[in-house]
């Protein structure tokens, strides 16, 4: 067994939405983070995570039924990964869909474009970094969707597509059937 690791997580942030015209709103999300991870296995485990993440958008209402909302990204990080120093920074694109079907259901998009560089010594980045982005060019989509059939019934599904340097256009697929007694 590789035993326990000690991990401390420091994050401060502030996520604003003002409205500015019908139905739309202007949307601020700013977080401030450090990470640190001490490894009582291996030193070559330790790593550290200092950095923002940044989201500026606009959020819509177009009926009680349809929600859309798209934002620029922005992450910035630094830190130690395997001995190695590394600064990487992010910028992306992100779009959220809700569509409300009838009282009985929805469906929630998510498409996020983005492309990370990394400077410094270390090859890649550790898994706190950049909110799980890898370096290079990153495509990430999400489909879910929940319907009621009847009162006690219901079924779920969500699909993931993810496009970066470890997966090359990798499909997920779940869904479920829930049955409530």
């Amino acid at each position: 067994p590789r035993g326990p690791d000690l991990r401390t997580n420091n994050e401060i942030g502030i996520d604003y939405v003002r409205p500015i015209v019908n139905q739309m709103h202007i949307s601020l999300k700013f977080d401030r983070h450090n990470i640190n991870i001490n490894s009582s296995f291996s030193p070559l485990r330790d790593r550290s995570v200092f950095g923002y993440w940044s989201e500026v958008g606009l959020k819509k209402r177009f009926s009680s039924i349809l929600n859309i909302e798209g934002s620029l990204q922005y992450g910035y990080d630094k830190g130690n990964h395997q001995l190695n120093n590394y600064t990487a920074s992010l910028k992306g694109v992100k779009f959220d869909l809700l569509h409300f079907i009838s009282s009985k259901g929805r469906i929630q998009t998510r498409f996020e474009w983005s492309k990370v560089n990394l400077f410094g010594e270390a090859r890649y980045l550790p898994p706190e970094a950049l909110q799980g982005h890898t370096i290079g060019q990153n495509r990430r989509a999400n489909i879910n969707a929940n319907m009621f059939l009847k009162e006690n019934f219901s079924i779920n599904i969500n699909i993931n597509y993810i496009s970066d340097i470890r997966y090359d256009n990798f499909i997920n697929l779940d869904g479920e059937i829930r049955a409530y007694f």
